[in-house]
């Protein structure tokens, strides 16, 4: 729009809403801002063409006043809370490592952690944090993006190489040079959130907080995981299920309600397919038999009960040749074989429960 309709509709806003409330960034030719009348209405006016970080440090700066001034105007002096809260640490606690060349923004940074309630390991940079998570383990790392030796997109990217971005440490990119496309650059390396400099303690304990309520979910789950993990084990030594099979089942359905739904489906098809399978040997209804046994045999199969499954395949061999030569032993076989997985999986099933009952 022109140079006057634009001076036209600041003044507009300014008669309803103060620089404070609304402000106004103007973007125009130096000759223009020469000419600018009244340019105090202006909360910024910027040159062009600007520079992305420019633009970007005075979005910052403008927003950061405008969020002072309400709480100056909506609270008063005995109900403005403290913005540090030295309980923070204890309520969301957080072993944490600090990367940045820069010692200033370490002691500021330092500074924050400490008056949140929080202590940091220090590294200057991308080397240095390897080297640090090869000593200790972090729950988070604060990672300066520009750092000498090795910056920290490639930092993570070793890290992401080790240790996956659901089991290894949560990691937020700090930077104070934020340019188009960095926050979508840190997240495709594995990092989990980003936060500009100078730093906004409100957007800095927000992203404290959120690592907290990540990692927290996380350790529960790989606990409740490695207990269901260790059960399944305890029942692969007794023979009546494959672990493998079992686990990549468990893998693939992702949930543990529906994996939970999956074996009371089995646990409730299955004796009425060793019924049909007893029927259709006494009335010589070889299709019958070979539809259950087949049937019997892949749901056996899916949950790593490979004994039972052979047995099944056996029956369905025999059936397709329409002969009862040996039938009914192998039947035997199967509801005998169906008893130890059944009573493994009824098993599985009290664990799983019992682990989610304890997580709630």
């Amino acid at each position: 729009m022109g140079k006057g309709t634009s001076i036209k509709l600041i003044d507009k806003i300014r008669e309803h809403r103060s620089a404070d409330l609304v402000p106004i960034m103007m973007l125009c030719s130096k000759f223009d801002r020469d000419r600018i009348e009244n340019i105090e209405k202006l909360s910024a006016c910027l040159i062009k063409p600007v520079k992305i970080s420019i633009l970007y440090k005075s979005m910052i700066e403008i927003l950061n006043k405008g969020r002072v001034f309400r709480k100056k105007s909506t609270l008063s002096g005995d109900t403005l809370k403290p913005i540090f809260d030295p309980t923070i640490g204890e309520n969301y606690p957080l072993k944490i490592l600090l990367a940045d060349d820069n010692s200033t923004n370490q002691m500021l940074a330092l500074r924050f952690l400490q008056r949140l309630g929080y202590n940091a390991d220090v590294v200057a940079n991308g080397i240095e944090v390897l080297e640090a998570l090869e000593l200790n383990s972090y729950d988070l790392i604060f990672m300066d993006l520009q750092m000498p030796e090795m910056d920290g997109f490639d930092s993570t990217y070793y890290i992401r190489k080790k240790w996956s971005k659901d089991g290894g440490p949560y990691i937020i990119a700090m930077t104070a040079s934020a340019m188009f496309g960095d926050k979508e650059k840190c997240m495709d390396v594995g990092m989990n959130d980003y936060i500009s400099k100078p730093i906004n303690i409100e957007e800095f304990i927000n992203a404290l907080k959120k690592c907290y309520l990540y990692t927290s979910s996380q350790k529960k789950q790989n606990i409740s995981e490695t207990k269901i993990n260790e059960h399944i084990a305890d029942q692969a030594r007794s023979k009546p299920l494959e672990i493998k099979v079992l686990k990549n089942l468990m893998v693939l359905t992702g949930d543990n309600l529906l994996f939970l739904k999956l074996i009371q489906s089995y646990l409730s098809s299955s004796p009425v397919l060793i019924t049909d399978m007893k029927k259709a040997v006494r009335s010589m209804e070889f299709s019958v038999l070979e539809r259950a046994s087949h049937t019997l045999k892949s749901g056996s199969a899916e949950f790593g009960a490979l004994k039972l499954s052979d047995l099944c395949k056996k029956i369905e061999l025999i059936s397709r040749s329409c002969q009862d030569e040996g039938i009914s032993v192998l039947i035997e076989e199967v509801e005998k074989e169906y008893h130890i997985v059944s009573f493994a999986l009824k098993e599985l099933t009290v664990e799983i429960k019992r682990v989610k009952n304890e997580d709630m």
